[in-house]
């Protein structure tokens, strides 16, 4: 089916919780239904974050590019592999447990812990070392401790995660599990 949607993009600079510069671009994207969401946002927000000198540690991945189009694409494109992503995920989830501990942030960042934990029901990450390497490396540019799951379960950001679990997750993740459910299938 077709439809027409709206997108706007917006170009931000300088994340601070990043040690180089980085700039992240905003895509508004709102079809018919949007309005009619139960968050009474009008509109699905997708943040792309693009950094000019983050390492890529695990070697890029050429995957098939999916889409539910009715024609024929058989294409792929070089993608950075999911490992990667997973140890992206890890040290912000890290970073985020830091910054409500000192007091620096009010959010959660409930996708980080739901991206997380989907990616390890897929069987990742491959080479567990080699992704503690990864995750170990990531932390330190940006002057991280590591913290285990257990520890970041336990974390004051805690009560945050549950109270923004619903709230950012519930209209776009179908058949979305509650947070406690989902810590401590991280820790297992």
């Amino acid at each position: 089916p077709e439809c027409e949607f709206d997108v706007a993009v917006k170009l931000s600079k300088s994340r601070h919780e990043h040690p180089d510069d980085q700039d992240y671009h905003k895509f508004a994207i709102r079809f018919p239904w949007h309005l009619q969401q139960r968050s009474g946002r009008a509109g699905r927000m997708i943040k792309l974050d693009t950094c000019h000198s983050e390492p890529i540690l695990f070697r890029p991945e050429k995957r098939n590019l999916i889409h539910s189009y009715s024609s024929v694409l058989d294409t792929q494109v070089m993608c950075v592999a999911l490992d990667e992503i997973l140890a992206e995920k890890y040290v912000a989830m890290c970073g985020v447990a830091s910054q409500i501990e000192r007091l620096e942030r009010q959010s959660s960042r409930p996708r980080d812990f739901y991206d997380f934990e989907h990616g390890l029901s897929g069987g990742r990450p491959q080479d567990k070392e080699a992704f503690l390497a990864v995750v170990i490396i990531k932390a330190e540019r940006r002057g991280l401790s590591v913290r285990s799951i257990a520890e970041l379960s336990a974390s004051p950001g805690i009560a945050a995660l549950n109270r923004d679990w619903e709230a950012f997750l519930g209209d776009v993740v179908a058949d979305l599990g509650d947070c406690p459910s989902t810590l401590k299938r991280l820790e297992e």
